[in-house]
């Protein structure tokens, strides 16, 4: 972001992103560059010490162009205080030139959620996803000089870390004591290999049910609906939990609600909330449903809940694999094919 920021407002041979990440008493300083004579990005990273031991502290050094924060600064805001809305378990502060604009305490500092380090689940792929799932892990071992095997691959997925599992799924694939590197394929990739792999890895271990993703709870949603100045006799709320055809767990969750000074005949605009797997949206990710066309911001229109109404709303959708339509994750793409068990 500091490296875009800077190219677009000074040179682009000496633009530079720096980004810094303090946690565990480490800080690590990231510096973002380009080699224009490669056309590759260059990327410095140094640790020192840090006071901070517990939590995470992000910084990210702009521009120096007054103009650029001004313009910033109300979606910045409105930005931070959305993470709120999705994470129970989150503590958030934040402060704007020295003036505080958010300050609120986890509901639920035990709630948990599907994190990176949990165990991804098999069924959550199809052998194209699951042949760049095994590149990414050959590419990275040759840069690290490791040489991994394909049952410290196995053990690696939901329900596949006992060693009889293993050896079944080894027996049944053909590549017991082989290398992840040779089993891919050296001159070509071994397709059929994988294919009999991701059969052997579902036939021995159970799909994720979608509560294992992490529901967010109509509990934290109410109250960060009182704090935005809902009225509490209008609030609702309704979550689904399903499957889709492939496998792959989803949770929705919709908190809906009018504006207590809106009902009191105040100006009040509408408060709108989006986010995917725990993230706030920059913008309404939500823009399409399936071969309808219409988006998230129809559907409120026709319900008369559109940016002119005193209404508060938010949406998340947590799912084990989004599909988006654009690089920068701004729209994602959804089907009519899900399952519906709750109409």
């Amino acid at each position: 972001m500091g490296y875009v920021l800077d190219r677009k407002l000074g040179s682009n041979d000496d633009a530079a992103g720096i980004t810094i990440i303090e946690t565990r008493g480490i800080k690590h300083q990231i510096e973002f560059r380009v080699d224009h004579i490669n056309n590759q990005p260059r990327i410095i990273h140094t640790t020192a010490e840090s006071p901070v031991t517990v939590g995470t502290k992000l910084t990210i050094n702009w521009p120096d162009n007054g103009l650029l924060l001004e313009n910033a600064e109300d979606q910045f805001k409105q930005l931070i205080e959305a993470y709120s809305w999705f994470n129970p378990h989150l503590t958030l502060r934040g402060v704007w030139f020295g003036s505080e604009f958010v300050n609120i305490e986890a509901t639920n500092p035990n709630w948990e959620k599907w994190r990176p380090r949990n165990p991804t689940s098999p069924h959550w792929y199809d052998e194209s996803r699951l042949q760049r799932y095994l590149a990414a892990h050959v590419a990275r071992d040759r840069d690290l000089g490791q040489h991994r095997t394909v049952r410290e691959f196995i053990a690696e997925f939901r329900g596949l870390s006992g060693t009889a599992v293993q050896r079944k799924i080894l027996a049944e694939v053909g590549c017991s004591h082989q290398s992840l590197a040779h089993f891919f394929g050296v001159e070509h990739v071994n397709r059929a290999g994988i294919g009999k792999l991701l059969a052997a890895t579902r036939k021995y271990s159970k799909p994720a049910a979608p509560k294992h993703l992490g529901v967010i709870g109509i509990e934290h949603l109410k109250q960060r609906f009182l704090a935005a100045g809902g009225n509490i006799d209008t609030f609702k709320y309704q979550c689904r939990k399903g499957m889709t055809p492939d496998g792959i767990p989803y949770i929705v969750e919709f908190a809906f609600g009018l504006h207590q000074s809106g009902l009191d005949g105040a100006a009040v605009s509408r408060k709108f909330v989006t986010g995917a797997n725990w993230s706030a949206g920059i913008s309404n990710p939500f823009r399409r449903f399936g071969s309808t066309g219409e988006g998230l911001e129809n559907t409120l229109e026709k319900v008369r809940a559109n940016a002119r109404q005193p209404v508060i709303c938010a949406l998340h959708l947590a799912c084990a694999y989004i599909q988006y339509a654009d690089r920068g994750k701004s729209s994602i793409i959804l089907t009519d094919d899900a399952e519906q068990p709750h109409d």
